[in-house]
């Protein structure tokens, strides 16, 4: 049977929340360069272990594309998750998404990601912080790095990391420890912690 192309295109450009209050719920996003949302198995993952982090926690999603990892993060728990997405069109949607899910506890700025750590630092650290940038910019390094020496990293932060297979030879971790890595496709994850200050 074929497909229709736009059922195709509305299915290509949605992500489903895995589990918390918002189970179920769809979350779509528009067709961007560089956008591709964490696919659901490595998310699955990856909030298996977050569990016991969430819950409560303060949430930084930068880089958020589809904002799928932030509002997955609101769904468990999340006391406040602030996404950072410098695209226009992204952010309308995903204030779009948020106004859909009816919630107050989702913080979405339109600003260069590393631009926007480099401010003067006046919230609270985060504890849970999503580093997913577009691949062909190779901002992992850079992140990790302004994360640290601007003190956004709460002590015991998780700091997840997607990149290409190949990355992470690269990567200087700086203070940070490594907890949990995973290779899916052509794709690394780490889950690095932030274990002293």
């Amino acid at each position: 049977m074929t497909r229709h192309p736009n059922l195709e295109h509305r299915q290509r450009n949605k992500v489903r929340i895995i589990s918390g209050r918002w189970r179920g719920r769809w979350i779509e996003f528009l067709d961007s360069p560089g956008l591709r949302p964490t696919p659901n198995r490595v998310r699955e993952t990856l909030f298996n272990w977050l569990q016991g982090y969430v819950p409560g926690a303060r949430v930084l999603d930068l880089f958020a594309g589809s904002g799928a990892l932030g509002f997955e993060a609101a769904s468990r728990g999340a006391s406040r998750c602030t996404l950072i997405e410098r695209d226009a069109r992204n952010i309308d949607m995903l204030q779009a998404q948020a106004n859909k899910l009816v919630t107050d506890s989702i913080d979405i700025i339109q600003a260069d990601a590393l631009t926007w750590l480099k401010q003067p630092r006046h919230e609270n650290t985060y504890d849970v912080v999503f580093v997913d940038p577009p691949f062909d910019l190779g901002l992992w390094q850079a992140t990790l790095a302004s994360l640290i020496q601007y003190q956004w990293l709460a002590l015991g932060a998780q700091v997840y990391v997607e990149m290409p297979v190949g990355v992470a030879n690269t990567l200087d971790i700086l203070t940070l420890g490594i907890r949990r890595q995973l290779r899916a496709g052509d794709v690394e994850v780490w889950l690095l912690t932030q274990e002293s200050l």
